[in-house]
């Protein structure tokens, strides 16, 4: 892929001091993970329709900054080959570089980079044709695309899982910082073991290291308690506030249910609370067609129904992530 950068000043300048005075171009094969000279050469008259190419070899997939520079104002073409001698899919066919992009620099020059970003480790070459006679340098450089994780941070849940991957480059280990939070295998699987946090550190096999900070939360569902600031006037509502599975694997679920009434509440009929998890699958049903619950006008009250193990259509499930409605119809003491 190709990207056309208008004012990299810094680099234009870096590349003029680099390339003043060399008079010959050079070739180097990229195999460090910082920024290596492809081609260098020095101020030198061109005539109008004349060809610079150099060759240049990648062996990992590299960013690579081609700098021209030139004193008369003018446009360019520029092209890149493989080396079968045809046009790389990703930097396009001949490219006319506009004079209007030329930035000034220094000396009397002006300056423009072509970044040609991902380039696939390989065998290329870089041709640039002048359109105006003039004195012209040019620098190539290039740096392989440091390698990255699929994630810098990232939360999973107690006793569940996340897969970390890692572009570029070869991953040689896994390491977690903190093994008694989250553990990892050799292919990037996380496993939370207790709420805590971790790093998980993908060692490279050129040296290098990538790091993802791994938050484990608990199993469990949590949500605010709602008020009688929450409820309409004359209005009542049932939210669950909080749900964990216990010991023998029942799971206990805490309701709060807000009475914003002048009446007092004596029971709740056909009373439905449902747990679904993230993907919207059930995972248990607590169903009663009447439950005694008194609720004094304009108050909260908060209770606890269960799902037995037996009744859950999922004996495990990531919690934190589930969705719980509430449902049923309230009866009220008249006056």
């Amino acid at each position: 892929m190709r990207k056309w950068f208008t004012k990299k000043i810094q680099p234009l300048l870096f590349a003029l001091a680099m390339i003043a005075g060399v008079c010959s171009g050079s070739v180097e094969t990229v195999n460090a993970a910082e920024t290596s000279a492809l081609y260098e050469l020095g101020e030198t008259e061109v005539t109008a329709g004349q060809e610079i190419s150099f060759p240049f070899t990648l062996n990992k997939k590299s960013e690579v900054d081609v700098n021209i520079f030139i004193k008369k104002v003018s446009a360019v073409t520029v092209s890149v080959y493989d080396s079968a001698g045809k046009n790389v899919d990703w930097a396009e066919k001949a490219f006319t570089i506009g004079a209007d992009k030329f930035t000034s620099v220094k000396s009397g020059y002006y300056g423009y980079v072509d970044t040609l970003s991902d380039v696939p480790a390989g065998d290329y070459t870089y041709k640039i044709v002048f359109t105006e006679s003039t004195s012209a340098m040019v620098g190539a450089y290039a740096a392989p695309v440091p390698a990255t994780m699929s994630q810098t941070k990232a939360t999973i849940t107690e006793g569940y899982t996340k897969k970390l991957f890692v572009s570029q480059g070869t991953v040689s280990s896994w390491k977690s910082s903190k093994k008694s939070v989250a553990t990892v295998d050799k292919n990037g699987k996380v496993t939370g073991v207790k709420p805590g946090k971790a790093k998980i550190v993908a060692a490279m096999a050129d040296g290098s290291k990538v790091s993802c900070v791994v938050t484990v939360k608990a199993n469990k569902f949590t949500d605010s308690r709602i008020t009688t600031n929450d409820v309409k006037k004359n209005r009542c509502s049932m939210e669950a506030y909080s749900a964990a599975f216990d010991k023998k694997g029942n799971l206990a679920i805490k309701v709060t249910f807000v009475n914003n009434t002048a009446h007092k509440i004596t029971s709740l009929k056909n009373v439905s609370v449902k747990v679904t998890n993230q993907y919207g699958k059930a995972v248990g049903t607590y169903k009663v067609s009447s439950l005694k619950l008194r609720v004094t006008p304009n108050s909260v009250r908060r209770f606890t129904v269960t799902i037995k193990k037996a009744d859950l259509k999922k004996k495990t499930e990531d919690l934190r992530n589930a969705k719980i409605s509430c449902a049923g119809k309230y009866v009220y003491q008249k006056d």
